[in-house]
């Protein structure tokens, strides 16, 4: 500790000045800390000489946020009792009427799930609009092979993509839509 005072002294580190009139000063105090190598041993320890919590250091943080917060209360945002830094925008949407994929219709009877509309627009984004349904969901007695396989055996027909998203996106919502609609899974 002496040698470190010594240290900073020799550098500079500080000067002794007279204490203006009407202030107050500043505390102080030493942090401890020992760096160790890889393996576990003691590489070095440290010690570093740092001012204490300002008195309005601390409070200028709590009262910036308490300004914020105000601000984002008043214009109809909601502070979460849980999670004090979320606030949300409650508004009255009306009844859902298409979420997720998902179309719902309300009646006297209740209430019906339906996803037709996102088969749909997964059938015509494939391009797909003018197929013929069938009973059977694949072509029997199909021999699926690899592409090494095609290209060794049979004429390639088929182009390579030269931008996949589009086929990662039409993917992505038939594994979606066999999880929300699992009777089809087969199918897709």
């Amino acid at each position: 500790m002496g040698a470190e005072l010594q240290a900073l002294t020799a550098n500079g580190t500080w000067d002794l000045v007279t204490l203006p009139p009407n202030r107050k000063p500043i505390g102080c105090k030493w942090v401890y800390k020992i760096n160790y190598r890889a393996y576990g041993s003691i590489e070095r320890y440290k010690a570093r000489l740092v001012v204490k919590d300002l008195p309005n250091g601390k409070q200028a943080s709590k009262q910036w946020y308490a300004k914020f917060a105000d601000a984002l209360t008043s214009t109809g945002f909601k502070q979460s009792r849980y999670d004090y830094a979320l606030f949300t925008w409650n508004q009255d949407l009306g009844a859902p009427k298409y979420f997720l994929g998902i179309e719902i219709a309300r009646s006297d009877r209740g209430i019906s799930l339906s996803q037709q509309k996102f088969m749909l627009e997964i059938i015509s984004e494939a391009g797909l609009s003018g197929c013929k349904s069938s009973v059977i969901p694949i072509e029997q007695n199909v021999k699926l092979t690899t592409k090494d396989y095609d290209a060794g055996t049979f004429e390639n027909h088929d182009p390579i993509l030269n931008d996949p998203s589009g086929y990662q996106k039409l993917i992505g919502k038939l594994i979606y839509l066999t999880m929300t609609k699992p009777d089809i899974s087969y199918a897709v």
